[in-house]
């Protein structure tokens, strides 16, 4: 039985190899009877030159009975387009051989990317524009882009495996405009950014993963809600200026001089004020109830769960000061005592965000 046509062919269809490697490997699938030498030819499609050939007998190093790799020196060519062919022996004859058809490709030189201005190592706004440059010795242009901010302890295999989720980003770009203006930067937080993105002739390129920090001075904020008690069960909220602390805090939260320290955000907090922390639960609800404290009360007066048990919210008094504990993380309010006498408490969530009242009645 002779051979036949390879199924599977690489490089082909104006696949695109890297012009700058010694050592690129084409490979085909072949099939029918086993191959025991081959001739490649590989031409300038320009031209219509022969730029390279090699006559090579088959050992099991380069051929297991199925895939035939072939090592070329493609620097040796140049960055070009070109096709080759190749002819496959089975028996000693004269005859004894087929040739293949023509399978055409790109030679390149990888494009060399990098954030232009370096990302300087601390960001001092909560907005930032990162900014790439892209340089291909060809002039082939970008295809598109991704410019994707990680959190600090993502790793490149994780971004290589798929298994990464990037904190924010600019999504795919068809431009060759390398930029995007990140937004919502979290002071005293570490991350990640990193570009991504195609060539013209579909070749990937990427930076190394490049680390910054943000810290930039948040203002103290005094909230001033104004409540109005409807009945025993319900009351009208009118939040005013709220305060919104996004995500988690890390490290400790301390009450310092009247104020609530989470890193570097102070929230002045008055008895009965209100202030508003993101959280998502499944669904919006109002949680209201009223509860008269006994003398020298300690610990948990109400709280709600997601439908998941995931995300908590609890109220609490520790003997001098309310506190909030979200998901394991405290927020102590101004000191005040409570007395034996009823309080109305609210927790609500209105979509997007926990927020919590507290009265005598």
């Amino acid at each position: 039985m002779a051979l036949q046509q390879p199924l599977i062919v690489y490089p082909a269809l104006d696949e695109t190899v890297d012009a700058t490697s010694s050592a690129v490997t084409f490979y085909l699938k072949i099939r029918g009877t086993q191959c025991i030498k081959y001739i490649i030819y590989i031409y300038d499609v320009a031209t219509n030159t022969q730029q390279y050939t090699a006559t090579v007998t088959l050992g099991t190093t380069l051929y297991d009975g199925e895939t035939l790799n072939i090592v070329v020196d493609i620097s040796a060519l140049g960055a070009n387009s070109y096709y080759w062919k190749i002819d496959l022996y089975y028996g000693a004859g004269v005859s004894d051989y087929i040739i293949s058809n023509y399978y055409t490709f790109n030679a390149s030189t990888p494009p060399t990317i990098a954030f232009s201005p370096s990302v300087p190592s601390t960001i001092t706004t909560p907005s930032y524009t990162f900014i790439g440059s892209y340089v291909q010795a060809e002039g082939i242009e970008v295809k598109y882009f991704a410019i994707k901010i990680y959190n600090s302890t993502t790793t490149q295999a994780q971004i290589t495996a798929g298994t990464a989720t990037a904190m924010m980003t600019s999504g795919e770009t068809w431009s060759n405009n390398i930029r995007y203006t990140a937004n919502g930067l979290i002071s005293l937080t570490s991350y990640q950014v990193q570009i991504t993105g195609m060539t013209q002739k579909n070749v990937a390129f990427a930076t190394a993963l490049t680390a910054f920090t943000v810290a930039y001075t948040v203002p103290n904020s005094l909230v001033h809600p104004t409540a109005t008690l409807n009945d025993d069960t319900s009351v009208t909220l009118d939040w005013g200026k709220n305060v919104a602390i996004t995500g988690t805090t890390s490290g400790s939260v301390s009450y310092e001089a009247n104020y609530l320290f989470t890193g570097n955000v102070g929230l002045n907090l008055a008895a009965g004020a209100n202030v508003q922390f993101a959280l998502d639960f499944s669904a919006p609800f109002t949680q209201k109830w009223i509860q008269t404290p006994a003398a020298g009360f300690t610990g948990v007066l109400g709280g709600v769960e997601d439908t998941a048990g995931v995300n908590y919210l609890y109220l609490g008094y520790d003997g001098t000061k309310f506190y909030l504990n979200i998901n394991g993380n405290y927020y102590y309010y101004t000191p005040e005592a409570i007395s034996n006498v009823p309080y109305l408490f609210a927790i609500i969530h209105d979509g997007t965000a926990i927020s919590f009242y507290h009265r005598v009645l």
